[in-house]
């Protein structure tokens, strides 16, 4: 900054040079390949990455070290691919404390090799990765310093946000394949999918770490979630046809979520709070294994599945009987996995206006089993309920077959007028 006088005033001019300004580094059109760009940028640059697929030498063994970087495509997942070809592993980042990485919009498919063999984030910085795809990936089951597996893996100190991500048929020999937090910084995973990995989807391991999971699915996986320590918070999850449910040795929230055709909560140690959350499916696959503390609120309970008693505490009402889904697959049968099976009848004792607590119990709404359901609007909340349940809880029932996506509740839009017009409409 350079101070200069002119008749008597002082006047303040910043001068920028520009280095301090972010470039985006296109490619392939400016640059061959992945690597080039990452040794040509700055911190605070963007990568972008034009559609389509990305494999082989500069795409893939790509080393990020110290860097504000972003990596993205133009055109989203469906048409920007960064493939190992089955033995490649892809990005590695080494960040500081005031690192922030980002990935969006890129399909990881074929990775190898090593653990975090698609994504691998070590450090103390930030990693946000949005609408990505991790596809057929494999990873050990351990690096040679001890590391356990995952295709994509934050570990030490760093941050991480997860949102709008898929991880499907990944595979590890023993160990989770797709998600592992082994990092003591916070970590929240929002509508991702966990698809059809072959042990477990994800892995949350360092002891203080803070997470949470929101309006996610577990569908046919190996096993749905390790929580090894720290606090982890889950809401609006749905766990359907898993090998095992939760393992926990954390200090563990579950709130209005549903496990079905799953194995289903195995507490070894820490706590569980469970609240509005189902846990039965009417068939012997969800069970609850108490072997400390837990608290149930309101949750959808088959109590002959139901061990160590003596660590339960039961608060308020629970719904005993079979919850009642609309189309559940057969016991011991084939699943497919399909999540919209699992939503409720109208007949479910969870429904919000059946629930003993006045609220839905699980994860997923009413889909069948009654005329006449609709978007019925409490104050600014959209919920679906036939016409008398929502008048009974003094709501505007919007009419029959109207959902609440988007929701029609909550404040009249305004539109935007001249003064000429305002006026027009009062001559």
């Amino acid at each position: 900054m350079r101070l200069i006088e002119f008749c008597g005033s002082v006047f303040f001019i910043v001068l920028l040079g520009s280095q301090g300004l972010a470039a985006t580094l296109h490619v392939p059109s400016e640059y061959a390949t992945i690597q080039d760009a990452v040794e040509a940028a700055a911190s605070g640059d963007e990568i972008l990455l034009a559609p389509g697929r990305y494999a082989g030498d500069g795409n893939t063994y790509i080393e990020v070290d110290g860097l504000s970087l972003s990596i993205r495509s133009e055109s989203g997942p469906d048409v920007t691919t960064i493939d190992g070809e089955d033995s490649r592993w892809g990005l590695r980042f080494r960040t500081d404390a005031v690192d922030m990485v980002s990935i969006h919009g890129i399909e990881f498919t074929g990775l190898g090799g090593a653990v975090g063999s698609a994504i691998l984030v070590q450090g103390s910085g930030e990693a946000i990765v949005e609408d990505c795809r991790f596809v057929r990936c494999t990873t050990p089951d351990y690096d040679p310093y001890g590391n356990g597996s995952g295709v994509v893996m934050v570990k030490d100190e760093v941050r991480s946000s997860f949102r709008r991500c898929e991880f499907s048929w990944n595979d590890a020999p023993f160990s989770p394949s797709g998600l592992r937090v082994a990092s003591s910084g916070e970590s929240t995973v929002e509508m991702c999918d966990f698809i059809a990995n072959s042990t477990g989807a994800m892995d949350i391991e360092a002891s203080s770490t803070a997470a949470s999971l929101a309006d996610c699915n577990f569908v046919n996986n190996g096993g749905a979630l390790y929580a090894l320590g720290g606090s982890v918070r889950i809401s609006d999850c749905s766990f359907i046809n898993n090998g095992s449910g939760i393992l926990s040795r954390s200090q563990l929230t579950i709130t209005g979520s549903t496990f079905a055709r799953t194995r289903g909560i195995l507490v070894v140690s820490g706590t569980l709070y469970a609240e509005n959350t189902i846990l039965n499916d009417g068939c012997p696959s969800v069970d609850l294994q108490a072997n400390a503390p837990v608290t149930l609120v309101c949750c959808a309970v088959d109590s002959s599945f139901v061990s160590g008693w003596e660590h339960i505490t039961l608060e308020g009402e629970q719904v005993w009987d079979d919850p009642l889904f609309c189309d559940p697959e057969v016991c011991g049968g084939f699943n497919d996995g399909g999540i919209d099976r699992y939503r409720l009848h109208a007949d479910s004792p969870c429904v919000w206006w059946r629930s003993p607590c006045g609220v839905r119990i699980g994860s997923l709404d009413v889909g069948c089993g009654a005329a006449g359901i609709g978007a019925c609007c409490i104050g600014d909340e959209c919920v679906l309920a036939p016409e008398d349940a929502c008048a009974s809880a003094g709501g505007i029932f919007v009419g029959e077959g109207t959902t609440c996506e988007p929701s029609p509740c909550g404040a009249v839009p305004v539109v935007p007028m001249s003064w000429g017009t305002i006026k027009e409409l009062f001559r």
